[in-house]
């Protein structure tokens, strides 16, 4: 069965395929402005979607159903150094190769630029602080969104 999942402005649009010639849409976390999907390659009904201030999603149905990760309200909180204390996650990646427990190595990017690391499907989340000691430059460039990736000239 193929499924797709499709980032728009506002929702996320998961289409099924029902049968070989017909195709089921459905629109989940609307009004959620979704930013990024990743699905586990190992466990295709294992999906991962991020927001911009909404957090990060996840399903366990190949997007029938989603529900809050990471420690929702963590941005709120004293950070614990287990969630995701931000709710702009801007890029998602499941590793191919490192797994722990049946479950892909979760890398969820975010806004303020940080970067976690999840080895249990994204029920605890560590921060992986030591990439922001690496040597910056003077100037950096910001694209204006959507293509607000970092880039340094």
């Amino acid at each position: 069965m193929v499924n797709l999942y499709l980032a728009m402005e506002r929702d996320l649009l998961v289409v099924h395929e029902s049968t070989q010639t017909s195709w089921q849409t459905e629109a989940h976390l609307v009004g959620m402005q979704p930013t990024c999907i990743a699905a586990d390659p190992l466990r295709p009904e294992r999906v991962y979607c991020g927001t911009f201030g909404r957090g990060l999603w996840g399903s366990e149905d190949a997007g029938h159903s989603w529900q809050p990760m990471g420690h929702p309200g963590a941005a709120m909180e004293p950070y614990d150094g287990l969630g995701i204390p931000v709710a702009k996650i801007t890029a998602l990646a499941v590793s191919h190769n490192e797994r722990h427990n049946g479950y892909g190595v979760v890398y969820a990017g975010t806004e303020p630029a940080s970067l976690f690391r999840s080895e249990d499907g994204g029920a605890t989340w560590h921060d992986l602080a030591t990439l922001r000691d690496l040597p910056s430059a003077s100037s950096w460039s910001f694209p204006p969104r959507p293509n607000s990736n970092l880039v340094r000239s």
